[in-house]
């Protein structure tokens, strides 16, 4: 594994709980503009963010519970 990635390991266990909020934020935001008209562009970009920012919540938690000897 390259060098950054070891740094960005750590980060990702600390933010873990940060990226799940943003990413249920992004939902109600989607779901708020699935319900107005003409909000279809604002729609999908909510839903890509919201999916981004829980798949890297999930991997976060993954870090942040892991063995140590596993390294």
């Amino acid at each position: 594994m390259s060098s950054w990635q070891e740094k960005l390991r750590p980060w990702l266990g600390r933010l873990a709980f940060s990226f799940v909020i943003l990413g249920a934020v992004c939902l109600f935001e989607g779901w708020k503009a699935l319900k107005r008209e003409g909000q279809a562009t604002r729609t999908i970009l909510c839903f890509v963010g919201a999916g981004a920012c829980m798949a890297l919540g999930g991997q976060g938690m993954r870090e942040r519970h892991r063995r140590r000897d596993q390294d």
